[in-house]
């Protein structure tokens, strides 16, 4: 699981889960850490396939902006299977345009402190819908 994904799995949505400017730096030598006292406050909120997949987007590239993590997912696809599991598509980009497809079952846990999980991500050849993704498997 590259170090994008692993870091999907602390969430920060406008909207969902916000987080005071103080926490922006870390703290701690935990690279992920949040400062002493910050606090992040949680709204419940459903999600049809095509909300979940703006959040999505939204969490993981807002998490690696304030980290500094330099890669950014793009081009999220989500169908949803169960009340809060997704399965999504979508384009990891690097700097200088390089860019990999992935595959992910995703499960949202509104309550939850990560309140978006990754439970397995793979790359794929291609992945410009989940549809594609999964055909694109052979």
């Amino acid at each position: 699981m590259s170090r994008l994904a692993r870091t999907t799995l602390l969430a920060v949505v406008a909207g969902l889960v916000s987080i005071p400017a103080a926490a922006a730096v870390p703290t701690s030598s935990h690279p992920h850490a949040l400062p002493h006292g910050a606090e992040v406050g949680v709204t419940v909120k459903a999600f049809d396939a095509r909300g979940f997949a703006m959040a999505f987007e939204g969490v993981t590239n807002e998490h690696a902006r304030l980290f500094g993590d330099v890669e950014r997912i793009h081009g999220v696809d989500c169908v949803q299977g169960s009340r809060r599991d997704y399965m999504c598509s979508y384009r990891v980009e690097l700097p200088a345009h390089a860019w990999s497809c992935r595959l992910a079952h995703v499960r949202y846990e509104p309550t939850a402190a990560s309140t978006i999980r990754i439970l397995r991500a793979d790359r794929v050849p291609r992945c410009s819908s989940v549809r594609d993704a999964l055909s694109s498997l052979g």
